[in-house]
């Protein structure tokens, strides 16, 4: 289920900008019915996937919901106008990343027992490798990670 839900949260930064665009244009009664459909699909798809897959299924549901309103929001943009393709532009690089992220940690969770000790060495090869490729396919945010990062190290400092 971690790994589902672990793959949802790709979608939820894009899911609040592209919701964001799509409001500030005037478009609050598309926004709402993508929502009230997306959800309806979503408590459906979670009935049938718990009686298939218990847990699990909610995290499936839930990765499904945010896939669908991200799909919509950008045939809502796209209709509206707007160059689509710079959005998934933005994003793709961002979701292989996670993408990568999360298969690193299930090869972790499969080679490194459980415990405090490994948590901690998980967590840091983790967000190494995540570092890696943010700034292997998506330097431009990498290098802003970075500089906000080290803004905040020498405010504390100072």
């Amino acid at each position: 289920a971690l790994y589902w839900f672990s793959a949802a949260v790709f979608f939820y930064p894009a899911i609040t900008s592209l919701g964001q665009v799509i409001l500030s244009i005037g478009k609050s009664k598309e926004v709402f019915q993508t929502t009230l459909i997306t959800t309806i699909l979503g408590w459906t798809a979670a009935y049938f996937l718990i009686q298939k897959f218990g847990f699990t299924g909610i995290a499936m549901a839930n990765l499904l919901i945010y896939f669908a309103l991200y799909a919509s929001y950008l045939y809502i943009l796209k209709r509206s106008g707007f160059e689509v393709s710079q959005f998934i532009l933005i994003t793709v690089p961002k979701f292989f990343v996670a993408l990568a992220t999360i298969l690193f940690c299930f090869v972790l969770n499969n080679i490194f027992p459980q415990g405090l000790l490994f948590l901690v060495i998980k967590l840091l090869l983790t967000a190494t490798v995540y570092l890696f490729f943010m700034y292997l396919l998506a330097k431009k945010d990498a290098v802003e990670l970075f500089n906000i990062a080290k803004s905040l190290i020498v405010k504390k400092h100072e």
